[in-house]
Protein backbone atom coordinates (compact mmCIF):
# COMPACT_ATOMS: atom_id res chain seq x y z
CA UNK A 1 0.00 0.00 0.00
CA UNK A 2 1.44 3.33 -1.49
CA UNK A 3 1.55 6.69 0.61
CA UNK A 4 -1.35 9.17 -0.81
CA UNK A 5 0.08 12.06 -2.97
CA UNK A 6 -0.71 14.49 -0.29
CA UNK A 7 1.04 12.65 2.95
CA UNK A 8 4.27 12.35 0.52
CA UNK A 9 3.97 16.73 -0.06
CA UNK A 10 3.25 17.09 3.37
CA UNK A 11 6.10 15.10 4.52
CA UNK A 12 8.27 16.48 2.16
CA UNK A 13 7.16 20.28 2.97
CA UNK A 14 7.91 19.75 6.75
CA UNK A 15 11.13 17.74 6.00
CA UNK A 16 12.37 21.26 3.89
CA UNK A 17 11.27 23.18 6.55
CA UNK A 18 12.81 21.38 9.74
CA UNK A 19 16.04 21.41 6.97
CA UNK A 20 15.60 25.36 6.75
CA UNK A 21 15.72 25.67 10.64
CA UNK A 22 18.23 22.85 10.97
CA UNK A 23 20.88 25.41 9.04
CA UNK A 24 20.05 28.23 10.39
CA UNK A 25 20.63 27.10 13.99
CA UNK A 26 24.18 25.62 12.69
CA UNK A 27 24.89 29.15 10.85
CA UNK A 28 23.54 30.90 14.25
CA UNK A 29 26.14 28.57 15.86
CA UNK A 30 23.42 26.72 17.90
CA UNK A 31 21.99 23.64 16.12
CA UNK A 32 20.08 21.31 17.77
CA UNK A 33 21.65 17.55 18.59
CA UNK A 34 20.85 14.89 16.31
CA UNK A 35 18.67 12.96 18.48
CA UNK A 36 16.57 15.71 19.90
CA UNK A 37 15.82 16.65 16.09
CA UNK A 38 15.02 12.76 15.28
CA UNK A 39 13.40 12.37 18.56
CA UNK A 40 10.69 15.76 17.56
CA UNK A 41 9.75 14.44 14.28
CA UNK A 42 9.59 10.53 14.31
CA UNK A 43 7.28 10.58 11.26
CA UNK A 44 10.90 11.79 9.41
CA UNK A 45 13.45 10.16 10.92
CA UNK A 46 14.91 7.87 7.73
CA UNK A 47 14.89 10.84 5.43
CA UNK A 48 16.12 13.37 7.91
CA UNK A 49 18.94 10.70 9.63
CA UNK A 50 19.65 10.94 5.25
CA UNK A 51 19.77 14.35 5.15
CA UNK A 52 21.96 14.92 8.19
CA UNK A 53 24.56 12.92 7.16
CA UNK A 54 24.83 14.29 3.60
CA UNK A 55 25.00 18.19 5.53
CA UNK A 56 27.56 16.55 7.76
CA UNK A 57 29.63 15.12 4.47
CA UNK A 58 29.30 18.37 2.91
CA UNK A 59 30.59 19.86 5.84
CA UNK A 60 33.35 17.95 6.48
CA UNK A 61 34.47 18.09 2.96
CA UNK A 62 34.61 22.28 3.33
CA UNK A 63 37.00 22.06 6.18
CA UNK A 64 39.33 19.91 4.15
CA UNK A 65 41.88 21.41 2.32
CA UNK A 66 41.34 20.15 -1.78
CA UNK A 67 43.74 18.33 -3.49
CA UNK A 68 44.45 17.86 -6.73
CA UNK A 69 46.14 15.65 -8.39
CA UNK A 70 48.26 14.97 -5.27
CA UNK A 71 49.32 18.52 -4.63
CA UNK A 72 48.11 21.11 -1.74
CA UNK A 73 46.23 24.15 -2.19
CA UNK A 74 49.28 25.80 -1.73
CA UNK A 75 51.34 24.64 -3.92
CA UNK A 76 48.17 24.99 -6.38
CA UNK A 77 47.97 28.63 -5.61
CA UNK A 78 51.84 29.17 -6.09
CA UNK A 79 51.13 27.78 -9.66
CA UNK A 80 48.78 30.00 -10.34
CA UNK A 81 45.96 27.73 -10.64
CA UNK A 82 43.44 28.64 -7.55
Amino acid sequence: MSTPPSETTEAGSLLVQVLDNYLAAMQAGNPPSREQLLARYPELAGELEECLASLDFIRQAALKPAVVDGQSPDVLAGLGVL
